[in-house]
């Protein structure tokens, strides 16, 4: 009670989540713009305004999937309504870790394992086509998660929810059968190199039990199929990540009122560098602070799969011109 008392009183007061779930167009980068975050969330809404001022040759190509989507999917399978209301309305699920986890993981579950809506899937591949060309049937595509409770003033939600890749022709295939029709000859020798590496790597290492799950990570990209709807399904799962479900919890957002948008873009494999770039933090001058957080490779900056590779930190303020002043290098 008194730790409970605590967190309380210092607790932030934010606005209540907003999403305009009357939209359900897939609309593109090209046409979209910030203000369209309400049905999109922020990523796609923000890729839009970069479409916008970017010259061609370094825009990034896509569209959002917007709340209404996730919302008449959990909306219309009553097995999935059923068991939210009933999470939601258990006092275990604020008292319980344990508990709340087991919960959370079947509710995950159920979302991936419900049936993909038939005309979200038709209209998912006529865009997909449309936006990317027939040659998207063979590329991986990218569903960044974004949701109406994050990249907010208060809270960024930066790693709390899943993105996932997809592959068309995994789910034009008529079976589950792996490999992957996306998966390429130099990225198949790039993720067994990276196997044996990081294999050689726990043997030697044992106490770093985390190279287990990269290696499993690895050998799924190997061996399994990337559908389509399984992707969106699996960002739609992660509205209910057990870090965010508690993230939510602490700030007081109300779970029901949150939703999940997808921006759609190309899967970028075997990266060179990994970064998040955040604009206009507050400082006591008028020039706002930039701060870029880079790694090499393809690790994850938010939340990297290895907790011993150490992002570069680097801050800067813009000045009258286009050379960036201040420049801080915080992490090495």
């Amino acid at each position: 009670a008194d730790a409970e008392a605590f967190w309380e009183a210092r607790r932030p007061t934010l606005p209540e989540p907003v999403a305009d779930l009357s939209v359900s167009a897939l609309e593109g980068f090209d046409t979209m713009r910030a203000d369209d975050s309400v049905a999109y969330g922020v990523k796609a809404a923000n890729l839009g305004e970069l479409h916008r001022i970017l010259p061609p040759e370094h825009r990034v190509e896509g569209f959002g999937i917007p709340f209404s989507h996730y919302a008449s999917f959990v909306a219309g399978n009553a097995a999935l309504r059923d068991r939210v209301t009933t999470m939601l309305a258990d006092p275990r699920m604020q008292s319980d870790a344990v508990h709340a986890s087991v919960q959370l993981d079947l509710l995950r579950d159920a979302i991936e394992d419900a049936p993909f809506p038939e005309a979200l899937s038709t209209a998912l591949a006529a865009r997909l086509r449309e936006v990317f060309g027939a040659d998207v049937d063979t590329t991986r595509v990218r569903f960044r998660s974004s949701t109406n409770a994050e990249d907010l003033d208060v809270i960024s939600g930066a790693g709390l929810y899943d993105s996932k890749s997809g592959c068309l022709a995994d789910d034009l295939d008529g079976d589950t059968t792996g490999p992957s029709r996306c998966l390429g000859a130099a990225e198949r020798a790039f993720l067994e190199a990276e196997i044996a590496a990081r294999t050689v790597e726990l043997a030697a290492h044992p106490e770093r039990v985390w190279l287990a799950a990269i290696i499993d990570d690895f050998t799924g990209d190997l061996t399994k199929e990337k559908p389509v709807a399984r992707a969106v399904r699996k960002v739609w799962a992660s509205l209910w990540n057990e870090r965010a479900f508690e993230e939510r919890a602490y700030y007081g957002i109300d779970h029901r009122k949150v939703f999940m948008g997808i921006a759609v873009e190309p899967s970028f494999v075997m990266e060179q560098a990994n970064a998040v770039a955040v604009t206009n933090l507050a400082a006591a001058s008028e020039r706002p602070v930039y701060r870029l957080v880079s790694q090499t490779g393809w690790l994850s900056v938010v939340r990297p799969e290895d907790p011993l590779m150490v992002a570069e930190v680097l801050t800067f303020r813009r000045g009258a011109t286009t050379t960036p002043e201040e420049v801080q290098v915080l992490v090495p």
